[in-house]
């Protein structure tokens, strides 16, 4: 799968990626579309704000990572095993982001990931 990376502040690069695997309580998403934040578009271009010195330390020791993405629309496309349901949203987590999320079932579902798919 391909996944959208970063290398550091304006260093962007699509990447192939493994593909994830299925916990059991969460489900696999393919993301349609994702709709980057103001501060997202900030710190992607080095601008200093929100959070900037916390990215700019994962880039110094972490590249390539994968950010951002926190608001987005996905298709379910696997459920893990005792996966119930869940009663209100798909979230990101906005400390980790990867290209397909793993979901767990709970009120408001937390996903660990945020870039598209392919």
């Amino acid at each position: 799968m391909k996944a959208w990376r970063f290398y550091g502040f304006n260093d962007l690069r699509m990447d192939e990626t493994a593909p994830p695997v299925c916990k059991p309580r969460h489900v696999v998403v393919k993301v349609q579309c994702v709709q980057p934040s103001v501060t997202e578009a900030q710190l992607a271009r080095g601008i200093k704000t929100l959070a900037y010195e916390r990215i700019k330390k994962r880039l110094e020791t972490e590249a390539p990572v994968q950010l951002f993405g926190h608001e987005f629309c996905a298709e379910i496309v696997e459920v893990g095993e005792g996966f119930r349901s869940f009663k209100s949203a798909i979230a990101s987590r906005r400390e980790r982001s990867c290209p397909v999320r793993t979901v767990p079932s709970a009120f408001r579902a937390e996903v660990p990931c945020a870039e598209r798919a392919r």
